[in-house]
């Protein structure tokens, strides 16, 4: 037996293993990006096909038409679409080309260590690589590509030792100037033990510079995003935290100069995984009862509630976009693919 000191150690241990496991794996599913044009937004959908290949499709939720096709020659574990272009990373390459997918997308860069992800950035993206060592990423480093032409990015002075494995950008003082989060798995110099711990830095037009390094949040955590939630619409940080030794719970804090404060705590959880997108929607997949449920993280009179956006069927993906009203929406695809997909409305949607 285990006694309660040893479970959060335990489960990062687990979620590490299972982190790698979902990157080798990923290239199994099919990924998705959003395209805008005019007041909606498209969805390009990568299938991985035989041969290694991946076919691209540009599917448009509210007429549900095909308006293009195309591919690219390697499994893509993640596309995202910048003003105009698409982003497509494949574990050692990065591809980019029209997001109207007129013509296929080019190769504009090998790195020969794994990628992990990539995260757009102002007017280009961030890409972060690491070397895939046992059951967990190593020495993560950040490559900033400026502008869809860039050929040879940037490499951010960002210290390896903290061995990233996550990356996003969000403007969390609203001066219009986004900053980069960044997970890690490190020391501190007075914590001598590895564990999760978030990061923000901000970024000059050359590169990157510390604004904040945690030691922890109020629980170990499991993972994290900048999102957007009431009250107000800024930007702020949600986790998934360990409640118990069976249990979890959802967390958001504020920012402020000094770093986060805690704003709210969710009801324990069976399990929760945080919604992956790039308008900063809060929104989180649980399990508390015989299905899963989307769900929408609030701060209502002091506590975090999970408003229902809709029940979820084993196998169901979450795209979030602008299809066919003002605010965000999502779109629910079954594994059988897009002809299959509804639009759900988000409770207190952003616009």
């Amino acid at each position: 037996m285990y006694d309660l000191k040893t479970i959060p150690g335990l489960l990062s241990a687990i979620l590490l293993l299972i982190l790698m496991l979902h990157l080798r794996a990923v290239a199994s599913t099919n990924v998705y990006a959003t395209s805008a044009r005019g007041n909606h937004d498209d969805v390009i959908v990568g299938k991985h096909a035989a041969r290694g290949q991946t076919e691209l499709e540009l599917w448009n939720p509210v007429t549900r038409t095909i308006s293009a096709q195309t591919n690219v020659p390697e499994s893509v574990i993640e596309l995202h679409c910048v003003p105009g272009y698409l982003v497509a990373a494949t574990s050692h390459d990065i591809y980019v080309g029209p997001a109207t997918l007129i013509t296929p997308p080019l190769r504009v860069w090998h790195t020969p260590r794994t990628i992990l992800r990539i995260a757009p950035f102002r007017s280009g993206w961030m890409t972060l690589v690491a070397d895939d060592v046992g059951s967990h990423p190593l020495k993560g480093s950040v490559y900033w590509f400026k502008t869809v032409r860039t050929t040879q990015p940037r490499l951010l002075s960002l210290r390896t030792i903290y061995n990233f494995w996550e990356i996003q950008s969000g403007d969390m003082d609203g001066d219009g100037r986004p900053i980069i989060a960044l997970c890690t798995w490190s020391k501190t110099s007075l914590i001598r033990t590895y564990a999760r711990r978030f990061f923000i830095y901000g970024m000059t037009d050359k590169d990157s510079y510390p604004r904040w390094r945690g030691s922890r949040l109020s629980r170990p955590y499991l993972s994290a995003r900048l999102v957007r939630s009431t009250p107000g619409l800024d930007w702020k940080l949600l986790s998934v935290e360990t409640a118990s030794s069976e249990h979890v719970c959802l967390m958001l804090y504020q920012w402020d100069d000094f770093g986060f404060y805690g704003l709210g705590r969710s009801r324990e959880l069976k399990s929760a995984t945080l919604v992956r997108n790039d308008f900063g929607a809060s929104l989180a997949i649980v399990a508390n009862g015989p299905r899963d449920e989307l769900v929408r993280p609030e701060v209502v009179g002091g506590k975090l509630q999970l408003s229902r956006v809709c029940y979820l069927t084993k196998g169901d993906s979450v795209v979030v976009g602008r299809f066919g009203s003002k605010g965000l929406t999502c779109l629910i695809v079954p594994d059988t693919g897009l002809p299959g997909s509804h639009i759900e409305i988000m409770p207190s949607g952003m616009k």
